[in-house]
């Protein structure tokens, strides 16, 4: 496994992102077979996915569970590449 001095934050960040992925695709996961053919569904019942798609400024798990930690995750990205001291 490579390491990065400094790259806890990082970890963090890509974990955090991949947390709120997983919990997106268990919702729709759970939720498919008790889908119907042809059946509306309304977007309540996916709570997760409703606030995917809902507006931004609205939004409160995309935003601060996925998008604020890859957005930290690119910045300790960036920081880690441009800093290194070739060794």
């Amino acid at each position: 496994m490579v390491t990065f001095p400094g790259g806890h934050g990082l970890l963090t960040s890509i974990g955090a992102a991949e947390n709120y992925l997983r919990t997106l695709l268990a919702e729709y996961e759970s939720f498919l077979p008790t889908a119907k053919p042809g059946k509306e569904v309304k977007l309540a019942e996916l709570p997760v996915l409703a606030d995917l798609v809902g507006p931004y400024d609205e939004s409160v798990g995309f935003r601060l569970t996925f998008v604020h930690p890859v957005q930290q995750a690119m910045l300790d990205l960036r920081k880690l590449v441009l800093t290194r001291e070739d060794r």
